[in-house]
């Protein structure tokens, strides 16, 4: 049960930060799903927590965001602790 609460945290927190930096570069949904090829709505399922981004997809968004995987993580495991 503990693995599946973990799960919807993780899944959210990729959500909130996924949204947040495409905000921050000008991006809508419908840009960052054509530069990553998926669908508005497979951009917008991960941003609300619904659906996991595959590794490779979260990376190349990174990569759009023009910061590193390391930093997109940072934060995450800095709340880990702190709960």
């Amino acid at each position: 049960m503990e693995n599946e609460r973990d799960d919807v945290v993780l899944n959210r927190y990729v959500g909130r930060h996924l949204k947040l930096h495409r905000e921050r570069m000008g991006l809508t949904q419908d840009k960052l799903a054509r530069k990553l090829d998926l669908s508005s709505v497979d951009i917008q399922n991960a941003e609300l927590g619904l659906n996991r981004l595959p590794a490779v997809t979260l990376y190349e968004a990174c990569e759009i965001f023009e910061i590193s995987l390391r930093s997109f993580w940072r934060l995450h495991r800095g709340a880990k602790r702190s709960s």
